[in-house]
């Protein structure tokens, strides 16, 4: 089809369709701090804002802070999340997406800093998910000590449908 075919790019097919997407966003400088009161206790990212660009999902942002499958745009999604913030020292903080209140199997991922101090990371996943009308997706953290914070600096969570 030539140079102007985006087939392979953002899912869209030799039609020049492309299915559904959406995210959430965060970006702050200053940060915007989790507290984990519970260790092992799951605490949601609450505030975030809905992404630019949505399509066949309902993005909500703030205390919500889920992406919802829109009627008809059920199938298999990619999800994928990045985060990047401050931690404290040597403390496990274990992310995770969510679905209807649920974790998830995968993804999930571990972020521990190992040298005693507090330090910026970024934690990074994705993963393929089949999702129905009306699923809510969201992102979660839990850390190892009661009262740990994680100071989120930016992050964002990717819904991209591959497939019916």
């Amino acid at each position: 089809m030539g140079f102007l075919d985006n087939s392979s790019f953002n899912g869209g097919n030799a039609f020049g369709i492309i299915p559904a997407y959406g995210s959430l966003n965060e970006d702050n400088p200053a940060g915007t701090v989790i507290t984990c009161t519970t260790a092992g206790t799951y605490y949601q990212w609450v505030s975030s804002s809905a992404g630019l660009n949505n399509k066949g999902i309902t993005a909500t942002g703030g205390a919500t802070g889920t992406l919802v499958i829109q009627p008809g745009q059920g199938g298999k999604y990619q999800v994928s999340f990045s985060v990047v913030g401050l931690v404290q020292t040597t403390i496990l903080y274990d992310w995770a997406i969510f679905k209807n209140g649920t974790r998830l199997i995968t993804p999930a991922m571990n972020a521990q800093t190992q040298n005693g101090a507090a330090n910026i990371i970024t934690v990074t996943d994705i993963d393929v998910v089949s999702l129905t009308d009306g699923d809510a997706i969201s992102l979660w953290v839990n850390a190892g000590t009661n009262g740990s914070t994680f100071t989120v600096r930016q992050i964002t969570l990717m819904l991209h449908k591959l497939d019916n």
